[in-house]
């Protein structure tokens, strides 16, 4: 049996939350009375109404973002791709970036402040900051602390702080001292296409290189040349398969379609033929497993993704070459801020798709039409999309706060009415049963 002190507690609690009521009864005309029932659906009722107007505050003041798409009527416009794919397997040697697109616009071998190649050892670890052949300078930085663990290989190659480039290891004078040096062609500065021309002077292996490729001739044999021993061009060879090379940097590109692609030897242009020169390379065995660790097309946005990010593939056996070929849909892109101080974004998204075609390194030798390499090819949507940062209008959000807290008070009212009408049909039944 409870205990008067219990009873007394219990009083005083239902009288304090009948304090609460927000939905008096009407006893008679002139009177109402507050119930316990109706304290705790009020108590309820003001919970609900305020995270309501919590989360509908947090909704106003949050920037949303709206899509619109619109035909590109874009003219001349130019475009960038960031680039940074990393090849394990192959040396920054044996490999060359060429950039191509439908207007005709060419360029070969693009390596400058803007794209760098950065060699790594078979290890992983860094051992070049920047190699910019259009200059001949090459930088040799270390990023990673001697670990004795280290083989003896790549402990000597970091102590090569520093490479003497191409035209610096050039003689000033020929053997006799006299005669200022004028390098050999070996022949193909006066042959074929060069036939009857002054004889010219091949000053690096990389001349000598371009002399043969005018000519028609393969280059081969750049062990017995002088320039090319005198550059350590065989050493270069030899580590074809010793080293990693990382491409990093952006392109600036004409924003029609086009391709750019990355694969071995020397590239040129015979007639309307884009060729490589693969006679350093007899073997013709090139492992491009490669990883695409950054790829875009124009700046960042809030939300953007760049799909191909991450993106590794690895040869596989019995597979001795191939082609990597990623195919992109671009999607002309504006961002606009709210915020007036922060300039609008002019970029672009993409999708892309990917094959791969495996390659008989025998037949690259034989004249195979497939060129082994990893392949980038980009087309644009006629659609552009606009997508703008904006806010709900204050008159929405207190138009929306009144339609949620109202309601909510509204609902309560009708609940706290069942809730009364059915305790006093409920009491009336007990007080007739007593009667009985």
């Amino acid at each position: 049996m409870e205990s008067p002190g219990g009873r007394q507690k219990s009083r005083n609690a239902k009288d304090f939350l009948r304090k609460f009521d927000a939905f008096p009864k009407f006893v008679d005309v002139d009177f109402y009375s507050r119930s316990f029932g109706g304290g705790i659906i009020t108590v309820v009722t003001y919970i609900v109404a305020v995270s309501l107007l919590l989360a509908e505050t947090k909704l106003y003041l949050k920037t949303h973002v709206k899509h619109d798409l619109y035909v590109d009527n874009g003219r001349g416009e130019t475009m960038r791709i960031n680039v940074d794919v990393f090849f394990p397997n192959l040396s920054c040697g044996s490999l060359g970036l060429d950039v191509m697109d439908v207007s005709g616009e060419t360029h070969l071998d693009v390596v400058d402040h803007e794209m760098r190649k950065i060699r790594y050892d078979r290890y992983g670890v860094k051992l070049a900051d920047a190699l910019n052949d259009e200059h001949g300078k090459e930088e040799v930085v270390n990023e990673k602390a001697f670990d004795s663990n280290e083989t003896e290989t790549a402990s000597s190659l970091r102590k090569n702080k520093t490479k003497k480039t191409a035209k610096e290891l050039i003689p000033r004078y020929m053997e006799d001292g006299k005669t200022k040096y004028c390098g050999s062609c070996y022949g193909a500065d006066v042959s074929g296409a060069n036939r009857g021309r002054e004889q010219r002077c091949c000053q690096t292996c990389e001349e000598v290189r371009e002399a043969y490729i005018e000519v028609g001739w393969a280059f081969t044999g750049a062990s017995s040349m002088e320039q090319c021993k005198r550059e350590g061009f065989s050493e270069v060879l030899g580590n074809v398969h010793e080293e990693g090379c990382e491409f990093k940097g952006f392109l600036d590109v004409n924003k029609v379609q086009g391709n750019f692609h990355i694969a071995p030897g020397k590239s040129f242009q015979q007639g309307e033929q884009h060729v490589h020169d693969l006679s350093p390379f007899p073997d013709g065995k090139f492992n491009f497993s490669h990883e695409v660790r950054h790829l875009s097309f124009g700046e960042g946005y809030p939300g953007k993704v760049d799909p191909l990010d991450g993106t590794k593939r690895t040869l596989k056996l019995p597979a001795e070459t191939g082609v990597y070929q990623y195919f992109f849909r671009i999607v002309p892109t504006t961002y606009t801020y709210l915020n007036p101080f922060k300039k609008d974004i002019s970029t672009n998204q993409y999708s892309v798709v990917d094959h791969f075609k495996p390659v008989d390194a025998a037949s690259i030798q034989g004249g195979s039409s497939d060129l082994p390499g990893v392949f980038f090819f980009y087309d644009l949507s006629p659609i552009k999309v606009d997508i703008a940062e904006y806010r709900t209008s204050v008159w929405k959000f207190l138009a929306e706060v009144c339609a949620s807290v109202g309601g909510v008070f509204a609902v309560s009212g009708i609940v706290d009415k069942v809730v009364y009408k059915g305790s006093l049909a409920i009491k009336k039944k007990i007080q007739l049963g007593v009667q009985d």
